[in-house]
């Protein structure tokens, strides 16, 4: 039998412990972000952060508060005299439960950063799910199997599940304002059990290669 007294003040105990959202986890946009020095702050400690890369999520750091911001500290950037070190706060909506982080260079913030907060968890992001992201000026068109899905400009997360199991499926891309004209098709191998982050990019000096670049981030079970 349990005393009364001790189980009441475990369940006080667990009243007054802080909520915590979900933790989070991080994605460098290219080689340059995941050879910086940052820190992860979680209370009153700075965890350095040691596994970002371009083409792979993070480990999961621990969440705050719901409705608290994540704080990233730029370690490799010095604060003037008599100011706090230089940081990078990411808000993130009180109902998501799994954020994932994407880091961008921003040479004109402080840290040298900006943050995409996109939405991670299972409920938002399901598996066999193509979720695009335009990183491109212009709105484009996608053709995802058969399904046609307008993705606009802003990095806006634009969803399509084909769905079928494992299977080819057929990918077109057009700029809006020129459409029927495709600036990249492929086939894909599709699996219901893996989801995919796929950003198109300007082709840079790459016009050789194509209109657009094409970088996926993919996961499976």
């Amino acid at each position: 039998m349990i005393h009364p007294r001790p189980l009441f003040f475990l369940m006080a105990a667990m009243l007054a412990s802080p909520a915590h959202g979900g933790d989070a986890r991080l994605l460098a946009w290219d080689e340059s972000v995941a050879a910086r020095k940052l820190a992860w702050v979680s209370g009153d400690k700075d965890v350095p952060i040691k596994d970002l890369h371009p083409l792979r999520r993070s480990h999961a750091y621990p969440g705050n508060a719901p409705g608290t911001p994540l704080v990233i500290r730029a370690l490799d950037r010095t604060a003037k005299e008599g100011e706090p070190p230089v940081t990078l706060s990411c808000s993130v909506p009180v109902a998501m439960e799994r954020p994932l982080i994407l880091l961008v260079p921003d040479e004109a913030a402080p840290s040298g950063l900006k943050a995409l907060v996109i939405d991670d968890s299972e409920a938002g992001f399901a598996w066999g799910t193509i979720r695009f992201l335009n990183v491109t000026p212009e709105e484009l068109y996608v053709l995802c199997d058969k399904k046609a899905v307008q993705v606009p400009k802003g990095l806006k997360p634009v969803d399509v599940r084909p769905g079928g199991g494992q299977r080819n499926i057929g990918i077109r891309i057009d700029f809006a304002k020129q459409s029927g004209v495709p600036v990249y098709t492929s086939l894909w191998e599709y699996r219901d059990d893996t989801r995919s982050l796929v950003f198109v990019t300007p082709s840079g000096d790459e016009k050789r290669l194509g209109e657009v670049g094409i970088k996926v981030i993919p996961e499976s079970k």
